[in-house]
């Protein structure tokens, strides 16, 4: 069944509440339906990480990963009817480090979908169905500047290295031999400087996207990325022999 979206106008709005009575994240949703007939819909609002703290298969930090709901609740609009929501999420309860360290490494995303279900397919789709509900609208808010992205994804955390070669899953990080690590780094204003450190002591600023690793015993690297305001990090341990 083709899709048939309705015409649904999402604005989205999240800022820090800075005032010492009362820390979280201020979120504002307004929506406009542009139907000739009332509307009925779910709205949810994600709370995101634009940096992920988890990083997938290949060593790489996922973008947006979801952290939890600030909202979900089904709305009612009369035809050409408002709907305004606020909702204040008080971040401590389940990532007490956000607030702190990554508040400006967090994205708001307001999604509404339709209440009316319609039978979706996976891939393959034989006896894999399930309910797909329809979205009519979404947007997003960052309530602060976007920190620079980095990531350090070879060598990958739980995986033996010799002499620069993957050869399978261990439980901690082992390179025999050295290794040359890579990164992949982002930012929307672009990055100024990378700094590179090893067992917390400075060692030099990297000028491209990898650098040799060798040593002996269990040690630490840290990639600093930084852009004109702010700065990020990605860290990985290993047993080098």
């Amino acid at each position: 069944m083709d899709m048939k979206r309705n015409d649904i106008k999402l604005e989205v709005k999240a800022e820090w509440l800075e005032c010492p009575c009362m820390r979280g994240l201020n979120i504002v949703v307004k929506i406009k339906n542009n139907e000739n007939k009332p509307y009925n819909g779910t709205l949810r609002i994600y709370v995101t990480e634009m940096n992920s703290r988890w990083k997938n298969d290949g060593g790489e930090r996922y973008h947006f990963s979801f952290l939890e709901f600030a909202s979900v609740e089904n709305i009612s609009m009369d035809t050409k009817g408002e709907f305004y929501r606020t909702v204040i999420l008080d971040t401590k309860q389940h990532f007490p480090d956000i607030y702190d360290k990554g508040k400006n490494n967090v994205a708001v995303i307001a999604a509404l979908f339709q209440q009316e279900w319609h039978v979706g397919y996976a891939d393959p789709p034989k006896g894999r169905e399930f309910k797909a509900h329809y979205l009519d609208a979404v947007n997003i808010s960052i309530p602060s500047n976007v920190p620079p992205y980095v990531s350090i994804y070879y060598p990958k955390e739980g995986h033996l290295y010799i002499f620069g070669r993957e050869i399978f899953k261990t439980v901690r990080t082992i390179i025999v031999g050295g290794i040359v690590a890579k990164i992949k780094t982002w930012d929307d204003h672009g990055i100024k400087k990378l700094e590179l450190y090893e067992d917390g002591k400075f060692v030099k600023n990297l000028e491209g996207d990898e650098f040799k690793w060798n040593g002996k015993g269990f040690h630490s690297i840290e990639i600093i990325a930084y852009d004109d305001i702010q700065s990020s990090i990605d860290s990985i341990d290993a047993l080098l022999l």
